[in-house]
């Protein structure tokens, strides 16, 4: 059950696959790269322009990913249920929160690391 997509720097497709409780990683061209786990029901993926991609699933997890799926970090970053994250060019994310009915921000503090 895909039910987000996100499309990373290098033209990789990222799929959040809700039933399947993983992202598939896709090239341009359709082929199948590699499957993530340790999700429980994925509900978004965002791939930032440093290479970072993040992942929110129903565990209230908001995680970090490098470019290779090595995962980088992962928080509880609000009381409920973050459904979406998205960010922008300063490296500031957003998450659509369900059980508030609400976008929260999250500020970046510090400079990315390499990816």
């Amino acid at each position: 059950d895909p039910v987000a997509l996100s499309v990373d720097p290098d033209g990789r497709v990222l799929v959040a696959d809700h039933g399947s409780d993983r992202v598939e990683v896709f090239a341009a061209d359709g082929e199948h790269l590699a499957s993530w786990t340790d999700f429980w029901r994925p509900m978004s993926v965002w791939a930032a322009p440093d290479r970072s991609i993040y992942v929110t699933d129903q565990t209230t997890r908001l995680s970090l990913f490098a470019p290779d799926g090595t995962l980088r970090g992962r928080c509880r970053p609000t009381p409920g249920l973050p459904r979406s994250v998205w960010g922008d060019a300063a490296g500031d994310l957003y998450l659509a929160e369900g059980a508030v009915d609400e976008v929260i921000k999250l500020v970046r503090t510090t400079e990315p690391k390499a990816a």
